[in-house]
C-alpha cells in the first residue's frame, strides 16, 4: 500500500545572518523564496536579500528524506568589513532523528 504523510522538519524558516564589523545586519528579502523545481523526491528554490551593503543570493534543495543543501552567494555593494555569516537552521528533534552535520553529534536516533 502506498501512503504518504506530511510532517514539519523546521521549527522556523532558515535564516542567513551576516555580521558587518561584528554587528548583525538587518537583511530585507528582495525576492521571496521561489520554487525552481519540484519532483516527488526533491524541491529546489532560490531567494534574494539585501542590507548593510550586502546582497545575498540563496539557493537550496531539500530531498524527501529531509536532506538539505544550501548555497549562499554574497556580493558587497559598498566597502564593508564582513566579519561572519551564520546559517541558522532550527531543526525539530521529533522529525530529525538521524541528523548529522551542523555540529550535531547524534549519529542515529533509532
Amino acid at each position: 500500500k502506498n501512503t504518504s504523510a506530511t510532517f514539519q522538519v523546521l521549527g522556523q524558516p532558515v535564516a542567513c545572518e551576516c555580521l558587518v564589523s561584528g554587528n548583525p545586519v538587518q537583511m530585507t528579502v528582495t525576492k521571496p523564496a521561489q520554487i525552481l523545481t519540484h519532483t516527488s523526491s526533491t524541491v529546489t528554490w532560490q531567494s534574494e536579500s539585501q542590507g548593510g551593503g550586502l546582497e545575498l543570493n540563496i539557493t537550496g534543495a531539500m530531498d524527501f528524506d529531509s536532506y538539505l543543501e544550501f548555497s549562499v552567494s554574497v556580493r558587497a555593494t559598498k566597502d564593508v568589513e564582513l566579519s561572519d555569516i551564520i546559517l541558522r537552521v532550527d531543526v525539530l528533534n521529533e522529525t530529525a532523528k538521524m541528523m548529522c552535520g551542523f555540529g550535531v553529534r547524534l549519529v542515529c536516533g533509532w
